[in-house]
């Protein structure tokens, strides 16, 4: 059942670590038959699995020191929004802050906040000062 570069996608049906219900991530045999396992996702038909936007890079897998500091990523929509000086951008609205964000996985807080700054956010602590921001910002409007 894996892709044609190896991993095997699966669905994930409910929260796990850095994943959202929903998402589709690729693993190794063992990784996605562990997850599957633990009932936290199901196999996906690698040819149903959509095709990844032209030009889009993938967020970087933990550098493996434990602190998964490198899984903060930006995509093109981010990218192009300029060096993030623009206190008062448009796209910053469609960055979507969920209720309980204080909650989140830390890789997911640096997701966040890498998008809403539009340059990647290496640690905790700037995340939620970028999110409380924004937050603040958001409800002066």
């Amino acid at each position: 059942m894996p892709s044609e570069i190896g991993l095997v996608p699966v669905r994930f049906l409910r929260t796990w670590r850095a994943y959202y219900t929903h998402d589709v991530a690729g693993f190794t045999a063992e990784q996605a038959q562990t997850i599957v396992e633990s009932g936290a996702a199901e196999y996906v038909d690698p040819d149903d699995v959509p095709a990844k936007p032209a030009g889009e890079e993938p967020i970087p897998a933990h550098d493996g020191d434990g602190d998964h500091d490198a899984a903060a990523g930006e995509d093109d929509a981010d990218a192009d929004a300029g060096d993030g000086d623009d206190d008062a951008s448009d796209s910053d609205q469609t960055v979507e802050i969920p209720d309980g964000w204080e909650e989140l996985h830390h890789t997911k807080r640096k997701m966040i906040a890498s998008k809403i700054a539009g340059r990647a956010v290496t640690t905790s602590e700037e995340a939620n000062e970028i999110i409380e921001a924004e937050i603040q910002r958001r409800a002066a409007a």
